[in-house]
Protein backbone atom coordinates (compact mmCIF):
# COMPACT_ATOMS: atom_id res chain seq x y z
CA UNK A 1 0.00 0.00 0.00
CA UNK A 2 1.67 3.20 -1.19
CA UNK A 3 -1.23 5.58 -1.79
CA UNK A 4 -2.24 8.38 0.56
CA UNK A 5 -5.32 7.64 2.66
CA UNK A 6 -7.58 10.21 4.27
CA UNK A 7 -8.49 9.58 7.90
CA UNK A 8 -10.74 12.62 8.07
CA UNK A 9 -12.17 14.04 10.28
CA UNK A 10 -9.23 13.03 12.51
CA UNK A 11 -6.34 15.50 12.37
CA UNK A 12 -2.73 15.95 13.37
CA UNK A 13 -2.22 19.59 14.50
CA UNK A 14 -1.09 21.99 11.81
CA UNK A 15 2.67 22.14 11.34
CA UNK A 16 3.25 18.66 12.81
CA UNK A 17 4.05 15.28 11.28
CA UNK A 18 4.35 11.85 12.90
CA UNK A 19 6.34 8.94 11.48
CA UNK A 20 5.03 5.77 13.19
CA UNK A 21 7.02 2.57 12.67
CA UNK A 22 5.55 -0.90 13.14
CA UNK A 23 6.96 -3.89 15.05
CA UNK A 24 10.71 -4.35 14.42
CA UNK A 25 11.41 -7.66 16.22
CA UNK A 26 15.19 -7.66 16.15
CA UNK A 27 15.83 -6.48 12.60
CA UNK A 28 18.27 -3.67 13.34
CA UNK A 29 19.56 -3.30 9.77
CA UNK A 30 16.01 -2.98 8.40
CA UNK A 31 15.16 -0.39 11.05
CA UNK A 32 18.22 1.66 10.14
CA UNK A 33 17.24 1.56 6.47
CA UNK A 34 13.77 2.74 7.44
CA UNK A 35 15.26 5.71 9.26
CA UNK A 36 17.34 6.55 6.19
CA UNK A 37 14.15 6.64 4.13
CA UNK A 38 12.41 8.75 6.77
CA UNK A 39 15.19 11.32 6.74
CA UNK A 40 15.08 11.45 2.95
CA UNK A 41 11.38 12.16 3.25
CA UNK A 42 11.99 14.86 5.86
CA UNK A 43 14.56 16.57 3.65
CA UNK A 44 12.15 16.66 0.73
CA UNK A 45 9.13 17.64 2.86
CA UNK A 46 10.18 20.04 5.59
CA UNK A 47 7.79 20.85 8.43
CA UNK A 48 7.98 22.63 11.77
CA UNK A 49 7.56 19.73 14.24
CA UNK A 50 8.47 16.08 13.63
CA UNK A 51 7.90 13.04 15.82
CA UNK A 52 9.44 9.66 14.95
CA UNK A 53 7.66 7.00 16.94
CA UNK A 54 8.15 3.25 17.32
CA UNK A 55 5.12 1.14 18.22
CA UNK A 56 6.91 -1.47 20.37
CA UNK A 57 8.20 -5.04 20.05
CA UNK A 58 11.84 -4.31 19.35
CA UNK A 59 13.20 -7.65 20.54
CA UNK A 60 12.90 -11.41 19.87
CA UNK A 61 12.40 -13.33 16.63
CA UNK A 62 14.87 -11.37 14.47
CA UNK A 63 18.67 -11.66 14.52
CA UNK A 64 19.75 -8.50 16.38
CA UNK A 65 17.61 -7.47 19.36
CA UNK A 66 20.65 -5.90 21.00
CA UNK A 67 21.37 -3.84 17.90
CA UNK A 68 17.81 -2.51 17.80
CA UNK A 69 17.96 -1.28 21.40
CA UNK A 70 21.44 0.19 20.86
CA UNK A 71 20.02 2.11 17.89
CA UNK A 72 17.01 3.41 19.85
CA UNK A 73 19.31 4.66 22.59
CA UNK A 74 21.46 6.49 20.04
CA UNK A 75 18.36 8.10 18.55
CA UNK A 76 17.23 9.35 21.95
CA UNK A 77 20.65 10.92 22.53
CA UNK A 78 20.66 12.89 19.27
CA UNK A 79 20.76 16.66 19.61
CA UNK A 80 18.30 17.68 16.91
CA UNK A 81 14.78 19.04 16.67
CA UNK A 82 13.12 15.65 16.20
CA UNK A 83 11.05 14.11 19.00
CA UNK A 84 11.71 10.36 19.39
CA UNK A 85 9.15 8.13 21.14
CA UNK A 86 9.67 4.42 21.84
CA UNK A 87 6.47 2.75 23.07
CA UNK A 88 6.44 -0.35 25.26
CA UNK A 89 5.55 -3.60 23.48
CA UNK A 90 4.46 -6.89 24.97
CA UNK A 91 7.86 -8.48 24.25
CA UNK A 92 9.70 -5.77 26.21
CA UNK A 93 7.13 -5.98 28.99
CA UNK A 94 7.39 -9.77 29.03
CA UNK A 95 11.15 -9.56 29.36
CA UNK A 96 10.88 -7.19 32.32
CA UNK A 97 8.35 -9.48 34.00
CA UNK A 98 10.51 -12.53 33.36
CA UNK A 99 13.55 -10.92 34.97
CA UNK A 100 11.50 -9.79 37.98
CA UNK A 101 9.79 -13.16 38.50
CA UNK A 102 11.10 -15.96 36.24
CA UNK A 103 8.89 -18.66 37.77
CA UNK A 104 5.77 -16.57 38.27
CA UNK A 105 2.42 -17.12 36.59
CA UNK A 106 2.10 -16.16 32.92
CA UNK A 107 5.88 -15.91 32.47
CA UNK A 108 6.42 -17.70 29.17
CA UNK A 109 10.22 -17.85 29.07
CA UNK A 110 10.29 -19.76 25.79
CA UNK A 111 8.65 -16.69 24.19
CA UNK A 112 10.71 -14.04 25.99
CA UNK A 113 13.48 -14.36 25.59
CA UNK A 114 13.79 -16.61 22.58
CA UNK A 115 17.06 -17.98 21.23
CA UNK A 116 17.66 -15.12 18.80
CA UNK A 117 17.43 -12.58 21.61
CA UNK A 118 19.91 -14.50 23.77
CA UNK A 119 22.39 -15.03 20.94
CA UNK A 120 22.38 -11.31 20.13
CA UNK A 121 23.77 -10.72 23.64
CA UNK A 122 26.17 -13.71 23.43
CA UNK A 123 24.11 -15.62 26.01
CA UNK A 124 23.93 -19.42 25.82
CA UNK A 125 20.41 -20.22 24.51
CA UNK A 126 20.55 -23.74 25.96
CA UNK A 127 20.28 -22.70 29.63
CA UNK A 128 17.25 -24.63 30.87
CA UNK A 129 16.90 -23.40 34.45
CA UNK A 130 14.72 -20.30 34.26
CA UNK A 131 16.10 -18.67 37.41
CA UNK A 132 19.67 -19.16 36.20
CA UNK A 133 18.69 -17.80 32.79
CA UNK A 134 17.05 -14.72 34.31
CA UNK A 135 20.17 -14.04 36.41
CA UNK A 136 22.47 -14.37 33.40
CA UNK A 137 20.29 -12.08 31.28
CA UNK A 138 20.05 -9.48 34.04
CA UNK A 139 23.81 -9.36 34.49
CA UNK A 140 24.68 -9.49 30.78
CA UNK A 141 22.25 -7.06 29.17
CA UNK A 142 23.54 -3.47 29.51
CA UNK A 143 21.89 -1.35 32.18
CA UNK A 144 21.01 1.22 29.53
CA UNK A 145 18.78 -1.38 27.84
CA UNK A 146 16.88 -2.06 31.06
CA UNK A 147 16.47 1.66 31.70
CA UNK A 148 15.16 2.19 28.19
CA UNK A 149 12.53 -0.54 28.59
CA UNK A 150 11.45 0.70 32.02
CA UNK A 151 10.99 4.24 30.74
CA UNK A 152 8.96 3.34 27.65
CA UNK A 153 5.53 4.99 27.67
CA UNK A 154 2.36 2.97 27.08
CA UNK A 155 0.84 5.46 24.63
CA UNK A 156 1.44 8.79 22.90
CA UNK A 157 -1.23 11.25 21.76
CA UNK A 158 -0.90 13.76 18.92
CA UNK A 159 -4.05 15.65 18.01
CA UNK A 160 -6.89 13.21 17.35
CA UNK A 161 -4.56 10.21 17.17
CA UNK A 162 -3.39 7.87 19.94
CA UNK A 163 -0.35 5.72 19.18
CA UNK A 164 -0.22 2.48 21.20
CA UNK A 165 1.28 -0.98 20.87
CA UNK A 166 -2.19 -2.48 21.03
CA UNK A 167 -5.56 -1.87 22.62
CA UNK A 168 -7.27 0.02 24.16
CA UNK A 169 -10.25 -1.59 25.85
CA UNK A 170 -13.34 -0.25 24.10
CA UNK A 171 -15.37 2.26 26.09
CA UNK A 172 -12.55 3.13 28.52
CA UNK A 173 -10.71 6.46 28.49
CA UNK A 174 -7.09 6.15 27.39
CA UNK A 175 -5.77 7.56 30.67
CA UNK A 176 -7.68 4.83 32.53
CA UNK A 177 -6.28 1.92 30.51
CA UNK A 178 -3.91 -0.47 32.26
CA UNK A 179 -0.49 -1.45 30.94
CA UNK A 180 -1.93 -4.89 30.16
CA UNK A 181 -4.66 -3.26 28.05
CA UNK A 182 -2.15 -1.36 25.92
CA UNK A 183 0.53 -4.01 25.37
CA UNK A 184 -1.29 -7.37 25.32
CA UNK A 185 -4.96 -6.82 24.57
CA UNK A 186 -6.27 -8.14 21.25
CA UNK A 187 -9.94 -8.71 21.90
CA UNK A 188 -12.39 -7.11 21.96
CA UNK A 189 -10.20 -4.32 20.57
CA UNK A 190 -9.47 -5.92 17.19
CA UNK A 191 -13.11 -6.68 16.40
CA UNK A 192 -14.60 -3.44 17.70
CA UNK A 193 -15.74 -0.98 15.03
CA UNK A 194 -17.14 1.65 17.38
CA UNK A 195 -15.11 4.88 17.69
CA UNK A 196 -12.56 5.16 20.48
CA UNK A 197 -11.65 8.31 22.36
CA UNK A 198 -8.92 8.78 19.71
CA UNK A 199 -8.23 7.23 16.34
CA UNK A 200 -5.86 4.38 17.24
CA UNK A 201 -2.54 3.69 15.50
CA UNK A 202 -1.11 0.33 16.61
CA UNK A 203 0.97 -2.76 15.91
CA UNK A 204 1.14 -6.07 17.85
CA UNK A 205 -1.06 -8.21 15.56
CA UNK A 206 0.63 -8.93 12.24
CA UNK A 207 -1.55 -8.46 9.19
CA UNK A 208 -2.12 -11.63 7.21
CA UNK A 209 -1.34 -10.10 3.81
CA UNK A 210 1.62 -7.97 5.02
CA UNK A 211 -0.32 -4.83 4.09
CA UNK A 212 -1.49 -2.02 6.36
CA UNK A 213 -4.95 -2.68 7.81
CA UNK A 214 -7.23 0.38 7.96
CA UNK A 215 -10.50 0.29 9.89
CA UNK A 216 -12.97 3.08 10.76
CA UNK A 217 -11.49 3.45 14.26
CA UNK A 218 -7.86 2.27 13.90
CA UNK A 219 -4.92 1.49 11.63
CA UNK A 220 -2.57 -1.46 12.09
CA UNK A 221 1.05 -0.91 10.99
CA UNK A 222 2.43 -4.34 11.96
CA UNK A 223 3.07 -5.89 8.56
CA UNK A 224 4.85 -8.97 9.91
CA UNK A 225 8.52 -8.13 9.42
CA UNK A 226 9.66 -11.31 11.16
CA UNK A 227 7.83 -13.54 8.66
CA UNK A 228 9.61 -14.68 5.50
CA UNK A 229 7.43 -12.42 3.31
CA UNK A 230 7.10 -9.64 5.88
CA UNK A 231 8.05 -5.98 5.58
CA UNK A 232 8.60 -3.06 7.93
CA UNK A 233 6.07 -0.26 7.49
CA UNK A 234 6.07 3.36 8.59
CA UNK A 235 2.89 5.42 8.52
CA UNK A 236 3.38 9.16 7.93
CA UNK A 237 0.58 11.13 9.59
CA UNK A 238 0.03 14.74 8.63
CA UNK A 239 -3.18 16.78 8.76
CA UNK A 240 -5.87 14.14 8.12
CA UNK A 241 -3.79 11.99 5.78
CA UNK A 242 -1.50 9.01 6.11
CA UNK A 243 0.99 7.75 3.55
CA UNK A 244 3.51 4.95 3.86
CA UNK A 245 7.18 3.99 3.61
CA UNK A 246 8.05 0.29 3.47
CA UNK A 247 11.29 -1.69 3.70
CA UNK A 248 11.13 -5.25 2.39
CA UNK A 249 13.90 -7.36 3.90
CA UNK A 250 13.78 -9.66 0.85
CA UNK A 251 14.59 -6.79 -1.51
CA UNK A 252 17.47 -5.23 0.42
Amino acid sequence: MTKTISLSPHKIPKGQRVYAIGDVHGYADILKQMHEKIHQDIQSNTIEKITILHLGDYINRGPDSKGVLDFLIKLSALKNDIEYVHLLGNHENGMLEFIDDPIGENRSWDAWPNAQYLISYDINPDIEDVEELAAVIKSTVPEAHWMLKKQMPHYHVVGDFAFVHNGPRPGVKLAEQTKEDLVNNREPFMSTIEPHEYFIVHGHTSTKDFQVDVKPNRINLDTGLFYKEGVLTCGIFENSDVRFIRVDKNKV
